[in-house]
């Protein structure tokens, strides 16, 4: 943040926020030294980045507030690739596409990694990801109850869960 910048404070860090609602308008995540616990690199990502979960030698990052996934390279702490989480483009219209607030925030991969469970609060769906091919993409909603926060997926693939806020 910079000294003109509007600033609100998340657990004790200064980050810009949207005036007047105090939202905030950028998405990172810090890459941090465990041995020395500093920082070493900050990745821009979406907004209001929540759930991750590793894949392989990438970094898949939910951001609530953009409808997206954002992929990180963690060899070289770089966005490789960002994936929205709303309905497929095969079953939007133009008209419904305009429309946001999946708000993803859990995420859970498959045991073979191919898939990608994401948790769509704004919408309460599980966003069902194919992680394989050129370009990683929804190919499915399930619907959830109210809200869901989390997700898992059991080691042998053959079911899981999705928390939601009265589950």
């Amino acid at each position: 943040p910079t000294a003109t910048d509007f600033q609100q404070y998340s657990n004790g860090t200064p980050v810009v926020a949207a005036y007047p609602t105090g939202a905030t308008s950028t998405g990172t995540v810090s890459v941090v030294d465990l041995a020395s616990f500093t920082v070493t690199a900050t990745v821009e990502t979406g907004l209001h980045p929540t759930g991750m979960a590793f894949w392989g030698k990438k970094l898949l990052v939910a951001n609530a507030y953009s409808d997206s996934i954002s992929v990180i390279d963690t060899t070289k702490n770089t966005v490789v690739t960002t994936i929205a989480t709303v309905a497929p483009a095969s079953v939007l219209s133009a008209a419904q596409a305009k429309y946001k607030g999946a708000s993803p925030n859990g995420l859970a991969l498959s045991p073979d990694e191919n898939t990608l469970y994401v948790t769509n609060r704004g919408t309460n769906s599980l966003a069902v990801v194919t992680l394989g091919g050129a370009a990683p993409a929804v190919t499915g909603l399930i619907p959830t109850g109210w809200a869901p926060s989390d997700v898992r997926v059991s080691a042998d693939g053959g079911g899981g869960a999705a928390r939601t806020r009265h589950s």
